[in-house]
């Protein structure tokens, strides 16, 4: 069961200008295992190697800007968009590959803006809750891939 929407003309139409066209679904019964190792073995091997070590070069930056989130009441369930667009029209960019030493660019996000994009179905979004990790331990990593994939998994900060 899919936690992400199925309504892919909405999630095109937030990707008009960089030509992305993302079909953003996980496998079906994945959600179930999001905790677990198994969900990472989705992601090719390469691209989970890279955005892990991207994640980890700027964990405690992320781990702040999460802390920023939560404490700000913005939300309780920050996500960081892990891409190699340009741009995304979604969330705020904290790190842009064009600044920084790193093939990943990084947008923080949470999950009431992934629903309201339709990118997390309404009726998944309590099933999201009840498997996101403690934002402090853990960074929600969403990973954008290719031209038509993108993945969640959580990543310990230390």
């Amino acid at each position: 069961m899919s936690i992400l929407s199925s309504k892919f003309a909405l999630v095109l139409q937030y990707f008009p200008k960089n030509g992305l066209a993302c079909n953003l679904f996980l496998q079906k019964n994945v959600f179930h295992t999001i905790l677990s190792p198994k969900l990472m073995l989705s992601l090719p091997d390469q691209i989970l190697e890279s955005a892990e070590n991207c994640a980890r070069l700027y964990a405690d930056y992320l781990k702040k800007v999460a802390g920023a989130v939560v404490s700000h009441k913005i939300s309780q369930y920050p996500i960081f968009v892990l891409h190699r667009q340009h741009t995304l029209p979604f969330g705020r960019a904290v790190i842009n590959t064009e600044d920084q030493q790193s093939d990943w660019s990084i947008n923080v996000s949470f999950l009431e803006e992934f629903a309201q994009l339709g990118l997390i179905q309404a009726n998944k979004v309590n099933a999201f809750k009840q498997s996101y990790k403690n934002p402090e331990q853990f960074v929600c990593l969403f990973i954008i891939f290719g031209e038509t994939d993108a993945s969640f998994a959580f990543l310990a900060y230390n």
